[in-house]
């Protein structure tokens, strides 16, 4: 079937049409054409002209459902694919999560990609478990992975418990996932439980969760209680935690571990970390 194409004119004709029926309060719910109208819409390339039928689209809610995961899953159009994520992010269903995660996994532009990843992370622990499988598939690209990642991080706030719960799995991808969404919760150190979860994850055996509770540390602005953590990581065994205890320990401003980072710069090998340390070196000395 030939997919629906809007010219300049009948697009610019529609928004005024939608605009009509909205402020006359007119019900269009069951109103396939017009429905299948406003899909075509969302491959307009003028963003304002989107944005209304995505709203008049979310006006209609769940009779517009079908309509837009077909076209999420199925429309040759990439603009249309992306607006109908977005779309169905304002629609708010859950019922929508597994088509979400469809266009998270198979399609196969970033941005739609993206714009399903954050439709998921609004319906908090419900769509944790997908994007905990989505980050432990082999299959998953390093792109895919980073949303699952972001979109976890997203949740965090709201699913403390299964992120706690996370941050101990078996599963290093898993556990390295929940200190970065620990992260966006620690705002201060009266969270004890959450605050003993970071300092054990600097020594997990995991690199990548030692090198994010490195990041975390850094983010929670607390120097008396992060600097001499950090310290102990400039001799970690892996490149990365070292590069990443050097810039926390700058958003830190740790003036006093200048003559560490010194002593560090005598014996560090790796020549990315290296330059990290002369960076840091020269930020603290000149902001004394």
């Amino acid at each position: 079937m030939k997919e629906l194409e809007l010219t300049i004119e009948e697009a610019e004709n529609l928004e005024k049409d939608l605009k009509n029926k909205l402020r006359e309060g007119l019900s269009f719910q069951n109103d396939k054409k017009f429905i299948s109208l406003l899909i075509a819409g969302l491959g307009d390339k003028r963003g304002p002209l989107r944005r209304t039928f995505s709203k008049g689209l979310a006006h209609i809610g769940e009779k517009a459902i079908p309509y837009l995961i077909n076209a999420l899953h199925n429309h040759s159009n990439v603009i249309v694919r992306r607006a109908s994520a977005k779309t169905l992010r304002l629609i708010k269903d859950p019922g929508t999560l597994p088509h979400l995660l469809k266009a998270l996994t198979n399609d196969p532009d970033p941005v739609v990609q993206g714009s399903a990843a954050a439709a998921m992370a609004i319906y908090g622990e419900k769509a944790i478990e997908l994007l905990l499988e989505v980050l432990i598939n082999p299959q998953s690209t390093a792109m895919q992975s980073g949303l699952a990642t972001w979109g976890i991080a997203f949740i965090g706030e709201k699913a403390p418990k299964l992120i706690r719960e996370a941050s101990v799995s078996s599963n290093k991808k898993i556990r390295a996932a929940a200190i970065a969404a620990l992260g966006n919760q620690l705002y201060s150190l009266e969270d004890n439980y959450a605050i003993q979860i970071i300092k054990e994850a600097l020594n997990d055996d995991s690199s990548d969760v030692r090198s994010e509770a490195t990041i975390v540390i850094g983010k929670l602005n607390k120097a008396t209680f992060g600097v001499p953590l950090l310290m102990e990581k400039l001799n970690d065994t892996n490149h990365e935690v070292r590069r990443n205890a050097i810039l926390a320990l700058i958003k830190l401003k740790a003036f006093c571990s200048l003559k560490t980072l010194k002593h560090q710069r005598i014996k560090e090998t790796n020549k990315n970390v290296l330059n990290v340390l002369n960076l840091a070196i020269n930020q603290l000395e000149k902001d004394i």
